[in-house]
């Protein structure tokens, strides 16, 4: 567990063996921590807003004006293995690395609301390239294509900001590098709430136009499979969709002399789909948050709220299943929003809150658990 007093992101390595985690403190100071696999801290590096890994040893540092990434960032090149840093001339707005050498950088180009985005892909190497319209939504894991949404001129300009739940569009797929198009699915809709793409960069999940059913499009042929299933989480196992139980409020209980309250979650079932929709395994009592590994062998779920006095996180690794004993805390765990599992499938993170025993103050933490 690494302790943060205040709001956290963290990062894998493309390899699995780093984490770089935003820690965000104060309007003044945010520092990048950088720690291994095992949590033990390597650095931290003051005076920067946001950070990416730019392949498996570098990464960048970005410290905007005012905080708005719609303004040039200044940048920094680091490295694991030493703690000096390079300037470096990187596009202005929102990081998406490929993990393989290459970052998107995504600006709407002026306040929240505006519907003209654009996006540049940088390298150290060669610099960034022409900016060009639309929202990358992900990459896929080669990092050799990435797909971009653009708003849909029929139904006039999305609403909201990039990376708004609320912004729809049509499909692109590029091929990198050279940012060449190779399929444009303008008969596919899809939102930027949730792309999750399958180990082989062909399939993305999607929500469909309700917001709420899980969906599978097929990059290459522009077919899309409609799974029914009411559901905002999911991961891939291999070839298959695994589509998470749809979020339950927790139920709150308290002590027989009822001295304090604790959120216990209500767990439920898990679909594993294939891509033509056909259902092929049911996981039961499984936590309604879901992540899994790049390539696809590993998924993990887990409850959004919980006590120390249970199991809360649920493995599937190569098809057999196994549950993580409690993490002893001083305290509860009372929400864990974001999780993801170490390219290398060894290791698993979480940002949670916890809230101490004896008293109401909470504690936003970064748990790192081995698999």
């Amino acid at each position: 567990m690494i302790n943060q007093t205040s709001n956290a992101s963290a990062e894998w390595s493309p390899d699995g063996e780093h984490l770089l985690i935003e820690v965000f403190n104060s309007p003044d100071e945010s520092p990048i921590a950088l720690v291994d696999s095992t949590g033990r801290m390597i650095r931290r590096y003051q005076g920067f807003t946001f950070a990416t890994w730019v392949d498996a040893k570098r990464f960048v540092l970005l410290s905007y004006p005012k905080k708005n990434q719609d303004q040039q960032a200044a940048a920094r090149l680091g490295t694991v293995e030493s703690a000096n840093l390079a300037p470096v001339d990187v596009p202005s707005g929102d990081p998406l690395s490929n993990g393989h050498g290459a970052v998107a950088f995504l600006s709407s180009g002026c306040d929240i609301g505006c519907s003209t985005w654009t996006y540049s892909v940088w390298t150290p190497e060669t610099g960034a390239s022409e900016r060009q319209p639309g929202e990358p939504l992900a990459w896929s894991p080669a990092g050799d294509r990435l797909f971009v949404l653009h708003p849909d001129p029929e139904n006039g300009p999305p609403h909201g900001a990039p990376g708004s739940s609320e912004s729809h569009g049509w499909l692109e797929v590029l091929a990198w590098p050279g940012l060449v198009s190779i399929a444009q699915l303008r008969d596919v809709t899809l939102n930027d709430d949730l792309t999750t793409v399958d180990p082989s960069g062909r399939y993305l999940t999607n929500l469909a136009d309700d917001g709420d059913t899980m969906e599978v499009i097929d990059a290459d042929e522009g077919a899309v499979t409609q799974f029914g299933i009411a559901s905002w989480a999911s991961a891939w196992s291999g070839e298959d969709v695994v589509v998470g139980p749809h979020q339950v409020p927790p139920v709150a209980t308290s002590d027989p002399a009822g001295d304090s309250l604790t959120a216990v979650p209500v767990r439920g079932p898990a679909t594993v789909l294939s891509i033509e929709g056909d259902t092929v395994a049911t996981w039961d009592n499984v936590g309604s948050y879901v992540t899994g590994s790049q390539d696809g062998s590993t998924v993990v779920f887990w409850d959004g709220a919980f006590s120390d006095a249970r199991s809360f996180v649920t493995v599937v690794a190569n098809g057999n299943r196994s549950e993580i004993e409690p993490i002893p805390l001083d305290g509860y765990v009372t929400g864990c929003n974001e999780g993801s599992v170490a390219p290398s499938d060894q290791d698993v993170v979480f940002e949670c809150s916890v809230r101490h025993r004896y008293s109401d103050q909470y504690d936003l933490v970064t748990l790192l658990h081995r698999l």
